[in-house]
């Protein structure tokens, strides 16, 4: 598990890693591999220090393998947190599975989400 930029070496299909990409004025975090119980401290780290400052993240899901009930409580407590500072959390996901997941959440509701 660990944080990449872009132009690194690309882990293992399972390892989770997070890219950072930027877009605009907007900081891009990359996911890809398996969102679970073990690998969402990762992401976490990865969703607090990349996003002090930035006034909007988004969070691409396309790469996930797997994305369940800790990724979503990710997304939740990193919505908590970086409304607070000001900033606007976006996820962007095409994948069906992955967005029905957000969707039975109620996480369509409260953050922006594009393809």
């Amino acid at each position: 598990m660990r944080m990449r930029h872009e132009g690194d070496e690309d882990p293992g299909p399972n390892e989770l890693s997070v890219t950072v990409a930027h877009e605009g004025d907007a900081v891009v975090l990359i996911v890809s591999g398996e969102l679970d119980l073990a690998s969402g401290p990762v992401l976490e780290v990865a969703l607090d220090s990349i996003a002090s400052g930035a006034p909007e993240v988004v969070v691409d899901l396309d790469g996930l393998t797997f994305f369940g009930s800790t990724g979503v409580n990710v997304l939740v407590d990193a919505l908590h947190r970086l409304s607070a500072r000001g900033t606007r959390l976006g996820v962007r996901v095409d994948r069906p599975l992955t967005r029905r997941v957000l969707e039975l959440c109620g996480l369509s509701d409260l953050l922006t989400v594009s393809a």
